[in-house]
Parts: structure tokens; sequence; C-alpha cells
């Protein structure tokens, strides 16, 4: 067979230390210093708050998370009380709405339902329950992580809310608070407001302690109200908002970049897109991505199209928008040229990302083919299944995932594991080149539809290790369609629509759920399929795929019934009487060598050299077999 072009079939990369490396060009945050740079991009909308008139807020929100609750009539469509949380010596007091839940209504739950009120709405004396509005416990959460102790000065949070209260009813109203614009990045620490240094020594005079700055921002939030025409949820506008904040600094220009820092964007929905403006979020977006092809987000149907609310809130528009930029700026198209981690958490009953439509994100099995396949059995409308679909998408492209939570607790927590995981750097495979594409043998002028792909996978840290400059390589083979484009072995299915999925995205980088023809298939037991890299039969095994899951390990006995090694490796080392020494032939490492009457018995690395038999990827242990002297 001829090829077009050479083929790259090594399967390791060593890269020496002597001078600069790739190794250092792929250095990346690390979270041992613990900095990471994340705007908390949460929705204030009715669908959270509820303004009693609102579609989608006041009570029916409360009573949608906690059906049979009862609320007042008239006027005030929900009970008020104020609740306050104390860390240290500060206070913070806000706002808590409710509606209750009878004794006789909560006593006749169901055990799943019971032990959910249970833990979520406080009993009054008589015996009610106490449930309140999501906007009250989303101000519990973020009071919480904002003033966790484990987190510390090296983390910066900053706040957007969508939609923003600064509409001329509102101020007309004398009602602005902290959401009518977004509070960039700040350490959870005193610091200097002009400098941004960290103040280290009390008093901390000309200081701001930024627990308290955000602390206050939040205790702070109003409610949305339809009587300030505030019965929107402009996801799309948010996210640009939240993106702009986080990648520039107070006059505008674009944010010099922390090498040691990671950077995220906490993206939390409790509602439909509504009133949008997928114009604006575009226009916004590019002001802070490289202008270059396939960095800037066009105006075209699969990105950000113009449009408001009718646009928007249709056949997920809104959240494709988001998606687009979630891609790129994961992808490091940012102007910072950095990778932005984001991650779509969904609050409450209305615009759930899990169950039961989607299955719980893990990063370990999800795709965005099993995000379509989830959702093809949906029951809930057209467009809410597409807003589902590509929220699901801007997680799963932006790096963060996605997560559904209904209660303070979980939503603490899923914010603090992202802001750990936005420290965190796994760089995923990547190409060395193009594809190469073999020549039909039956007619030299034509070529195959098969397409062989070299890839690698960095593996730096911050230490010089061998472990960390050996680079796992790979050999994948995928198939030419009839556009031109790569594709892998898996379907991709869209509704009624069914094709192969892509191997690369819009930006040049490898779909990670995207098996080549050379990976075996997932297994349907569980327990296997979300195993680890190393388990046959596993998602992750699959993705790994190539000529690297089908290299032979281990032994197998013949039909004579002798054991034999299924893989043959080649050594130039020489063992007499004990003593290594460099051959001038080359013999094949075997188990028996090392067992009584072998040829290598006595051999000082015998326990060392045998097992690399048995592994996949070169490592350490494996340069001793042609290191020299013993």
């Amino acid at each position: 067979m001829t090829f077009k072009l050479s083929v790259l079939t090594t399967l390791m990369l060593c890269v020496t230390a002597n001078n600069a490396s790739d190794i250092e060009i792929y250095k990346a945050p690390s979270a041992a210093d613990g900095k990471a740079r994340v705007m908390l991009n949460l929705d204030n909308s009715t669908s959270m708050s509820g303004d009693p008139s609102g579609m989608k807020g006041g009570p029916s929100t409360i009573q949608d998370d906690f059906p049979g609750v009862q609320c007042p009539k008239g006027n005030q469509k929900y009970y008020i009380e104020s609740e306050t949380q104390t860390y240290g010596t500060k206070s913070y007091s806000y706002n808590a709405l409710y509606c209750e839940m009878p004794k006789a209504t909560y006593d006749g739950l169901a055990a799943a339902a019971k032990t959910r009120v249970t833990n979520l709405c406080p009993a009054t004396a008589a015996g009610d329950r106490k449930c309140y509005s999501r906007l009250t416990m989303l101000k519990r959460s973020a009071l919480n992580v904002i003033n966790d102790a484990t987190l510390g000065s090296g983390v910066k949070i900053g706040l957007s809310f969508f939609p923003k209260h600064d509409g001329p009813k509102r101020i007309a109203a004398g009602r602005v608070d902290g959401s009518d614009r977004v509070t960039r990045p700040v350490p959870l620490a005193w610091y200097n407001p002009t400098t941004g240094a960290i103040c280290e020594t009390a008093p901390y005079t000309g200081c701001t302690d930024g627990r308290d700055q955000l602390s206050r921002i939040v205790a702070g939030i109003d409610i949305s109200e339809t009587n300030y025409d505030e019965k929107e949820v402009p996801v799309a506008k948010g996210y640009a908002d939240a993106a702009h904040g986080l990648l520039t600094n107070s006059d505008g220009t674009i944010l010099t970049a922390d090498q040691c820092s990671g950077y995220g964007i906490f993206t939390l929905t409790s509602g439909i897109p509504d009133s949008d403006d997928v114009g604006y979020a575009r226009n916004k977006l590019n002001s802070i991505l490289r202008v270059e092809t396939g960095s800037t987000i066009l105006s075209s149907v699969g990105q950000c199209p113009d449009g408001g609310s009718g646009g928007a809130a249709g056949d997920g528009f809104a959240w494709k928008c988001v998606n687009t930029a979630a891609t790129r700026l994961l992808a490091g198209k940012s102007r910072i040229n950095m990778p932005v981690k984001s991650v779509v958490v969904s609050y409450g009953s209305t615009m759930t990302l899990g169950l039961p439509d989607l299955q719980p994100y893990d990063p370990k099995v999800t795709t965005q083919n099993t995000i379509n396949t989830n959702l093809s059995s949906s029951s809930v409308d057209t467009k809410i299944v597409n807003d589902k679909r590509y929220a699901a998408y801007a997680g799963l492209n932006g790096g963060g995932g996605y997560n559904s939570v209904q209660d303070p607790d979980s939503l603490s927590k899923t914010i603090k594991d992202f802001i750990a995981d936005v420290g965190k750097v796994d760089i995923p495979y990547m190409t060395t080149g193009a594809p190469t594409i073999p020549q039909d043998p039956l007619n030299p002028v034509l070529v195959q539809s098969n397409a062989y792909f070299s890839q690698f996978k960095p593996t730096p840290n911050q230490s010089t290790t061998a472990g960390s400059q050996l680079w796992a390589g790979n050999m994948k083979k995928y198939r030419v369609n009839n556009l031109g484009r790569l594709v892998g072995k898996n379907n991709e299915v869209i509704g009624a629509a069914e094709e192969k999925e892509a191997v690369t995205n819009d930006q040049g980088q490898l779909i990670t759920g995207t098996h080549d023809y050379w990976a075996p298939d997932v297994s349907p037991t569980d327990a296997i399929a979300k195993g680890d890299e190393t388990v046959f039969g596993s998602e992750l095994y699959a993705r790994m795929g190539g000529v690297k899951s089908q290299l032979a390990l281990g032994t197998s006995v013949n039909t004579s019934g002798v054991t034999v090694e299924n893989r043959k490796l080649l050594t130039n080392r020489v063992v007499t009487s004990g003593v290594a020494s460099e051959g001038t032939s080359l013999t094949r490492i075997e188990r028996k060598n090392y067992a009584t009457g072998g040829l290598a018995v006595g051999d000082p690395k015998a326990t060392k050299i045998p097992p690399v038999q048995s592994i996949r990827t070169v490592s350490p242990a494996a340069q001793l077999v042609s290191t020299f002297p013993a």
C-alpha cells in the first residue's frame, strides 16, 4: 500500500530537558497555589425570586419545587421574614420568602418527598413546614461559599446577575441594588482596591475586605418584578456580561493573564430563556475574543444570530450562543490566551439539567451523543428540549459539565467543586500534523475512505521528573465522509436524524467522545463502562482507542500448551553473573528468562523489566530496559 504522507508510528514522544522543551510550552496552571478567578453568573429572574404577577415567578416556583405548600392570598403572594447569617464578627440580613406546607400534607408525603421537605423546610411550632424561594436558598449558598475559610486569598470571585436591576422604572422607585452592574473578581481576603495586592497585616488601612464586599452585594439583591419589566431570563446576555467581566479590567481593557491562575464561569439558571438579546451577547463576547477566523463569533443561526425574545426563546438559540462562546473560551481563544472553563447548573424544577430527561453529567461517559440519546425520549416541549440540549452542550464543551441542584448545600458544594476544578489542568489528546489518507491500491489516482491520525497527550507538571516528560502517543483510524470530513464510528442522534460523529469541532480540537474505528465497544455493564482508562470496555478506554487500545499485553497459552508473551519487546541488555552490560544484538524480553535457568537470572533490575510486558504506556520503569550501568 502506498501512502501520500509518511505515518508516524512511534507511540511515545520523549522530551529531554537539556534546553527549552515542549514541556515548558505546555506548562499550565496548577491548583497547588490555590489560584482561581471565577465569575458567578447567577439567575435573578422572576423564576428565581418571584414577582406575584410573574408568569414564571412568585409563589408558583415555590409550589413547583414543593408541591402541597400553601401561600397567602391577595396582594401578598408569599410570607416574608428577616433572615441573618453570621460569619465571625460580621452578619448579613436579607428578606427570606416562603410558603407553608400544612402538617397534614407533610405527614401524607411519600418517603422520598418527605425526606426532602424535612431537610429543606424547617418546622413551625404548629408542625407546619416553611419552604423557601430559590433566591432565598441561593443567598444562603453564595454567602456560605464566599465566607468559607477553606478558600484562600488566591481565590477571586466575581458576581454577575441576570437580569440586571438597572431599568428606568426601578431607578425611579429608588430600588437599585448590586445586580445593576458586574462585580469583577476580588480576592477572598483584605486587598488594596487600587493595586489588587493582598493586605497581610491588620489594621488593613486603605484596604477592602473582599468577602464582606461580595457578601453585602448578595444579601442586598432584591427580587425581580414584572412591574419593573424584569420578567426575563436573558441567559446569553448574562453569560456575555459575566465573561466580559471576568476577562477585563474595570476600565474595560483586556486583563493581563496570570499564568498560574485558572479561569472559570459558573452559570446558575432556573428558567427557560426569555427576553434575551443574542446580538448583544455576540458583540460583547467578540470584544474579549481574538479577532481571527475560528475565534470571532458569527451571526449565523448555529452561533449567535440577532434576536430578542422570540429568537432567543425558541429552538435553543440563546443556549446555542452560550455553547459557541463556552467552546471558544475553553479552547483559549480569548484575548488573554488562556483556557476558561464553564459549568451550567440548573436550580429548581423549571429547567432541570438532570433526571428524568438527562443522566447526571459524568466526565467519564458524557458526550454530545449521550446527551442527544437521553433527550430523544423526553416528553417535554421540543423548544424546552433544545434549550436543555444546548445548555448541557455548553457545560460539556465548556469543560465544567452540567448539573442540577435542588437545595443550598448541594449548590454550595457545586460552586466550591468548580472553583477547585478551575485550577486543575488536564490537557486533552491533540493532533500532530495532518491525517494521512492512503492511496487506493487498485487505482493510484484515488484515495481510500480511511484516514490515520497521530495524536499525543502532554502530561506537564511543575516537576521535571522523567515521568512528566513522557507523552503518550497514539495512532487512530477514522473515516472520510462524502463531504471530506473525518468521522468516527459512533453515531450522533438528534431527533430522527442520525449521522456519524465528527472528529474535531469548529475550533480544530479533538471531540472527546468520538471513538475511532480501532476503539473497542463500550460495555453495557454500567460498572465497567464507568471504569478508568485501564479498564477494557470502559468509555475512557474506548476514547483512548487507536493502536494503543489494541496492544497485546500479558501472556497466553499457545496450541502446544506453552505460555508465551503476547507482546514482542526487545532489549540489548546482557546479564552475566548478575552484571548487566550493553550487547551488540537484540533478544526478546520474556518472563521465563528471569526464572530459574533463564538468560537474565541475577539481573539487578529483574523486578522492573518484566512488568513492561503488561503496561500500555511506557513509564519511567520502561526506560530502565536500556539504562546502563545497572
